[in-house]
This record gives structure tokens, C-alpha cells and sequence, in this order.
């Protein structure tokens, strides 16, 4: 229920590659969700390795351009 305390699932870090244009082609990636309901908390858990996934696959259409942006946090943010 909204007013909860707000909750955090740290996923662990994760290394993926992009397009490197000639430039370093890997990524450490750490994710981190929060929500102000409890029981998300579980269905969380039980779709990590789809959100991994999805997240990765995202990582990977990306370049070094795209990555090195100022903004790149923000834009990948709403992406993902």
C-alpha cells in the first residue's frame, strides 16, 4: 500500500557488452528496484532473471556514443 516504507531489491552487478565503436565494448551494470509495496518485493524475485534479461538485451543495442552521453543514465532509466 502506497505510504509503506520504501523497499529495495539490490540486484547483484553484471558485466555486458555493447557496440564499442573502437572505443572499451563492457559494462558493469548494477540494478537496484524500489517500490513503496511490500509485496512486490516477491514478484521481484521471481522475475530477476527476466529483468536481467530485458536489461541486457537493451544494453547491448546501445553504443559507446549512446552510453557516454551526459544524459545516458536518465535515458536508459526511462528504456529500461
Amino acid at each position: 500500500e502506497p505510504g509503506s516504507p520504501t523497499q529495495y531489491l539490490q540486484m547483484e552487478q553484471f558485466v555486458t557488452n555493447f557496440k564499442g565503436e573502437g572505443k572499451a565494448r563492457h559494462l558493469a551494470v548494477k540494478i537496484k528496484l524500489m517500490t513503496y509495496y511490500p509485496e512486490l518485493m516477491t514478484v521481484f524475485g521471481e522475475l530477476k532473471p527476466m529483468i536481467v534479461d530485458k536489461v541486457l538485451a537493451s544494453l547491448r543495442r546501445k553504443t559507446y556514443t549512446e552510453l557516454s552521453q551526459d544524459d545516458a543514465q536518465v535515458v536508459l532509466s526511462a528504456e529500461i
